[in-house]
C-alpha cells in the first residue's frame, strides 16, 4: 500500500483507505482538514481536534442506494471550501475502491460539471485501483441523469462497465 492517499485534485482532495484516515502524520503533511468517512464500520480517529468529519453510514453492498447521500456530501465539502480553501479534504473507506471512490466520483460530477464516465476516468487515473460496485455506478448513472437531464444517453454502459 502506498503510503500517502491518492491525490485527485492537488493540494484539495484526496482519495485513501482506513489506514490513512487513522494515520496523523499524514494530516499533517497533506494539511488535511477534512474528512469524509465513507464506512459505517470504520470511525473517525481525529475527532478532539480541528478536523471536520462528514461520517456516512455506507455499506458496500450493490443495493445500498448512495443517491440520499450525494448532496450531503456535496454540500458538506463546498461548505467546507469556502471557509478552509487553505486545507485538504480525505475520502476513505475500508479500501478508497469503492464506497469513497463513488462519493468523490459524485463531487466531481458536480463540481466540475463533468459526466459520470470523465470523473470516473480521471479518479481512475490517479487511484488505478479504484471499482465502485455496480449498484454504485448505477446510482452514480441516475445522479447524471438529475444533473444533466438533457443527456440522451448515459456516459457509461453499465453493460461495459468490467472494461474501463
Amino acid at each position: 500500500m502506498s503510503s500517502l492517499p491518492s491525490s485527485i485534485l492537488p493540494q484539495e482532495l484526496y482519495l485513501g483507505s482506513f489506514a490513512h484516515a487513522r494515520n496523523f502524520k499524514i494530516f499533517e503533511e497533506l494539511n488535511i482538514g477534512c474528512v469524509i468517512n465513507c464506512a459505517r464500520e470504520i470511525p473517525n480517529h481525529f475527532q478532539d481536534g480541528n478536523i471536520k468529519y462528514l461520517k456516512m453510514e455506507l455499506n458496500d453492498d450493490t443495493h445500498f442506494d448512495l443517491m440520499p447521500y450525494f448532496e450531503k456530501m456535496i454540500e458538506f465539502v463546498s461548505q467546507f471550501r469556502e471557509n478552509h480553501s487553505d486545507k485538504s479534504i480525505l475520502f476513505h473507506c475500508a479500501s478508497g475502491c469503492s464506497r469513497s471512490a463513488s462519493m468523490v466520483i459524485a463531487y466531481l460530477m458536480k463540481s466540475k460539471e463533468w459526466d459520470c464516465k470523465t470523473a470516473y476516468e480521471y479518479v481512475k487515473e490517479h487511484r488505478n485501483k479504484i471499482k465502485p460496485n455496480e449498484g454504485f455506478v448505477e446510482c452514480l448513472l441516475k445522479f447524471e441523469k438529475i444533473l444533466y437531464p438533457n443527456k440522451d444517453v448515459p456516459s457509461l454502459d453499465i453493460a461495459k462497465y468490467h472494461e474501463y
